[in-house]
């Protein structure tokens, strides 16, 4: 199976991507709060917010003998626009709503 590095940033792919978006936005509501590498490295790989190598490099530290104090973060976005995307959808979606059930009178 080849995989094709690079074909994420390429197309743009981020711009679509709902679990990034959707961890993009949770690490906005963190704010300088750090959370323990193993729950950086499991958001990391269920929405691609940290940096999480496919060898394991990222999950070991030779130096520490144990995992880094922290994953890098990607930003391929920021989280207030993350923020905004889903604030965006959700009144999308609630006005959509609106509009498709409108109170009808029955005779």
């Amino acid at each position: 199976m080849t995989v094709l590095l690079g074909i994420y940033e390429k197309y743009g792919f981020n711009y679509f991507d709902v679990n990034y978006h959707l961890g993009n936005s949770y690490i906005l509501f963190l704010g300088n709060h750090k959370i323990i590498p193993n729950m950086q490295a499991a958001l990391g790989q269920l929405t691609g917010v940290y940096e999480v190598g496919d060898t394991g490099s990222n999950y070991y530290d030779p130096d520490l003998a144990a995992m880094p104090p922290s994953l890098k973060l990607k930003t391929y976005t920021y989280p207030i626009i993350s923020l905004g995307f889903w604030l965006a959808l959700s009144l999308l979606i609630f006005v959509g709503g609106l509009l498709k059930f409108e109170r009808k009178e029955i005779y």
